[in-house]
């Protein structure tokens, strides 16, 4: 921070550079934080259809219960629900990174990954 002596002399064209940029950081910060959110959203998806596929038992005792206990229909419409709903998240996720690193050249956000991305590279309709 500037002395108010040091304020006082500042110029108007440096008052406006420094509004300019604390503003332009501010939006860049905010637009980050939607596209990481989308980004994280993404991934927690994953993990969800990731947990609900783990049919393994913990041993070879528990596979004839486990598998008794599945109720088919109810898994499957998960299984689909859950892949639409990342394929939605990885289009929201793209979008939002490239509007950001669009208006945000210089501080850009990484992609999605082509391993984030391997699930659903055969079966999205981007």
């Amino acid at each position: 921070m500037k002395s108010f002596k040091e304020q006082l002399g500042v110029s108007n064209e440096e008052v406006k550079n420094i509004r300019v940029s604390n503003f332009t950081k501010m939006l860049s910060t905010e637009s980050k934080t939607w596209a990481e959110n989308r980004k994280i959203s993404f991934m927690k998806k994953q993990m969800q259809l990731e947990q609900l596929l783990d049919l393994s038992p913990t041993n070879s005792f528990d596979l004839s219960s486990k598998l008794s206990e599945i109720k088919t229909e109810e898994l499957i419409k998960n299984v689909y629900t859950i892949a639409g709903e990342i394929i939605e998240e990885a289009k929201k996720a793209e979008a939002r990174i490239a509007i950001h690193n669009r208006l945000f050249p210089d501080d850009k956000i990484e992609p999605l990954t082509e391993e984030e991305l391997d699930f659903i590279k055969d079966i999205r309709l981007i």
